[in-house]
């Protein structure tokens, strides 16, 4: 039995079952656990009938991409309702028992109900057009902090990597089991083939224009140890550079373009930040002598300091030098040795001439790669449990409890 059964446009969903789901004023009907709920299937059409649905009359391949489309939201929403009773991950189609085809009934008629004589919801690439009013995101344009390449020392960069830690030696075990396969982190061949084609990498229109200027910006990176060399044909993809304005500050951002780097990686683990949001929610708790409200409760809280202290770690991303099989995904350009000014250096045991071609590789985590928040916070996390003042504190997230001090005690509590 379908869940999307029914004719076109219809706004009732099929009665269900007697006795397997409780409605209102019926709490004595025992109910039957439902979930994890799997998909509702959809029609296994072959490659001729879906070459045959690209021929169809307009009307026709409307109506066949409503159903298509209805059976996804459906199959979303049970991801949702397995997801929220603690299911993780989604339940292929299969034999469905008669209090999981009620679920996928109710669904459905519900998801067809919402989307009744509403406009279309738009694509991801249609919604981002209409939000940045046809502008893209990578131009001129279109955002008023970009900034163009003047000079170097307009970029925020660290002086000198020489010191800075490997992120193999310092990521948390959770973290570097992905650095020790890779392969957790690539999407397979099967996934790219349905994303859209990669688009071009933009660059800093200085630097896209001037030669000097891009030259004088490598000898500075790889000077300060950000980039490294490569044998020509090492680098994946080569990505752009651009430059954001740092807010309140005469400074820039490097950042590097690199969508087309991104869509060959699976999206990251979460990660759970602390913004104001979790700073409005500490709370004091009142000796159980005291009541809430009273004279000797406001004098108690009087006499409560709460004392915030912030650690920020400038140019955190580039701080962390990733594994060479990592950094051969982002290629920034490649120079001649004499370009470079390192004629002679020694490339896989053998020195540089002159007209000796290098890839340029970026050596740590690159602002604009999608698992880089993740490395970069994971790691500090990890980090900062080693401080012996902050070992045992209590860890405030935007998802966490609330912190909880109680009057007449210290206590100490790290939001990250």
């Amino acid at each position: 039995m379908s869940a999307l059964a029914g004719g076109e446009g219809s706004q009732e969903a099929p009665c269900l079952p007697a006795g397997l789901w409780a409605a209102s004023g019926t709490a004595s009907v025992p109910l039957l656990n439902p979930f994890p709920v799997p998909h509702v299937p959809g029609p296994k059409l072959p490659g001729k009938a879906l070459r045959h649905l690209r021929t169809l009359a307009a009307p026709c391949r409307s109506r066949q991409l409503r159903r298509k489309h209805l059976l996804h939201d459906v199959n979303g929403v049970i991801d949702f309702l397995n997801w929220m009773t603690g299911h993780r991950g989604q339940i292929a189609a299969s034999e469905a028992s008669d209090t999981q085809v009620g679920v996928q009934v109710r669904v459905a008629a519900a998801v067809r109900g919402a989307t009744s004589g509403s406009p279309a919801i738009p694509n991801a690439r249609s919604a981002f057009l209409e939000l940045t009013k046809g502008r893209s995101l990578y131009g001129d344009s279109a955002n008023v902090n970009l900034s163009s390449f003047s000079s170097i020392g307009r970029v925020s960069l660290p002086s000198d990597l020489q010191d800075a830690p490997e992120l193999m030696q310092v990521a948390p075990s959770s973290a570097t089991h992905f650095l020790e396969n890779q392969e957790r982190m690539l999407r397979s061949d099967e996934e790219l083939k349905c994303m859209e084609e990669a688009p071009r990498p933009y660059w800093d229109v200085v630097l896209s224009r001037n030669r000097r200027k891009l030259l004088s910006l490598y000898k500075h990176l790889l000077k300060v140890g950000l980039i490294l060399i490569a044998s020509p044909g090492t680098a994946v993809e080569t990505l752009g550079i651009f430059f954001v304005r740092k807010p309140g500050k005469d400074q820039d951002r490097l950042i590097l373009d690199c969508r087309r780097i991104n869509r060959l990686f699976v999206n990251p683990p979460g990660v759970e930040l602390c913004s104001s949001e979790a700073l409005a929610r500490l709370e004091i708790q009142l000796p159980d002598d005291i009541e809430p409200g009273s004279a000797e409760a406001a004098d108690a809280l009087r006499q409560v300091c709460v004392v915030l202290g912030l650690a920020d770690v400038r140019d955190c991303f580039h701080r962390f030098k990733v594994p060479r099989s990592l950094a051969r995904f982002f290629g920034v350009g490649q120079a001649t040795a004499r370009e470079l000014g390192i004629v002679g250096t020694f490339l896989d045991n053998m020195p540089l001439g002159p007209e000796s071609e290098v890839d340029l590789l970026w050596s740590a985590l690159p602002m604009g790669f999608s698992w880089s928040l993740y490395y970069a916070q994971v790691t500090a996390e990890s980090l900062m449990r080693q401080a012996p003042s902050l070992s045992d504190a209590p860890r405030i997230t935007d998802r966490s409890g609330p912190a909880v001090f109680t009057v007449g005690t210290t206590g100490t509590a790290a939001a990250r």
